[in-house]
C-alpha cells in the first residue's frame, strides 16, 4: 500500500541525488526539449495524471510494464513513438529522443534481461517513451546494483526500481487497472504538474 512518510522518502532522496550531480555538473533539469516545453506549459502528457511505481520488484517492474505496453499498442499501434534518456534525477542532461518502433518497445518487457538491455544503465537515469503527439509518456528507471558484477544490497527499498505514466485520466487509470493487483508496491496517482515538480522538475529551470 502507499504510504506517504515512504514516498516522501523517496523524493527526498532523488531530489538530493539529483541536486548533488547538478551542482557539480553546472546543468539544469530537463527532458528533451519538446517535453521541457509541454511541462513549462502545461500541456499533453503533463496535462492530465500520473501514475506513478515504486519499492518494486525487477519482476514485478517488468509485468507492469508488459501489461501497460500491450494495452497502449492495443489503442495506440498506428502512431509514430519516440524514446529518450529522462535525466532528471541524474544530473540533468538534455538529449534529443529518437525514433523507436513498437516491436523494440514490447522487446523490452520480454525478460527480465531485456528490460535491463533496454534501460540506458546509469542511475536515476529514465528510459522514456511517448508517441510524437504526446498523448502520453511512460518511463522506468532500474539501478546498477541490478547488474552481477555490481556489489551492494538487493532489498527493493534500496534500489531505485520505478516506472510511471502520464496521461488522460482515463487512460492512466485503464493502466492502472491492469497492474493494481500484480506484485507489492507503493504508487501515487495525482495531477501530472504536481507530480512532476514535486519529484524534481521546476518551472523556473525551463
Amino acid at each position: 500500500m502507499y504510504s506517504s512518510a515512504k514516498w516522501a522518502s523517496f523524493t527526498q532522496r532523488r531530489r538530493v541525488r539529483r541536486g548533488q550531480l547538478s551542482a557539480r555538473s553546472g546543468y539544469h533539469i530537463h527532458v528533451t526539449p519538446a517535453l521541457a516545453e509541454r511541462l513549462k506549459h502545461s500541456q499533453s502528457p503533463f496535462d492530465g495524471i500520473t501514475l506513478a511505481v515504486e519499492n518494486i520488484s525487477l519482476t514485478d517492474l517488468r509485468q507492469h510494464l508488459a501489461l501497460a505496453a500491450a494495452e497502449l499498442h492495443r489503442e495506440f499501434n498506428s502512431l509514430e513513438l519516440e524514446q529518450n534518456d529522462d535525466w532528471h534525477w541524474h544530473d540533468g542532461y538534455t538529449k534529443a529522443g529518437t525514433t523507436a518502433s513498437w516491436s523494440e518497445v514490447l522487446g523490452w518487457t520480454e525478460s527480465e534481461e531485456s528490460l535491463m538491455t533496454g534501460w540506458y544503465s546509469e542511475d536515476y537515469v529514465h528510459r522514456g517513451v511517448h508517441p510524437r503527439d504526446f498523448q502520453w509518456y511512460v518511463r522506468f528507471c532500474l539501478d546498477e546494483e541490478l547488474w552481477p558484477d555490481r556489489s551492494g544490497s538487493r532489498n527493493v527499498e534500496e534500489l531505485n526500481l520505478c516506472w510511471d505514466i502520464s496521461g488522460q485520466p482515463e487512460l492512466v487509470q485503464r493502466i492502472f487497472n491492469l497492474i493494481q493487483h500484480v506484485g507489492t508496491y507503493d504508487h501515487v496517482i495525482e495531477a501530472s504538474m504536481s507530480w512532476f515538480e514535486k519529484s524534481g522538475y521546476t518551472m523556473d529551470e525551463f
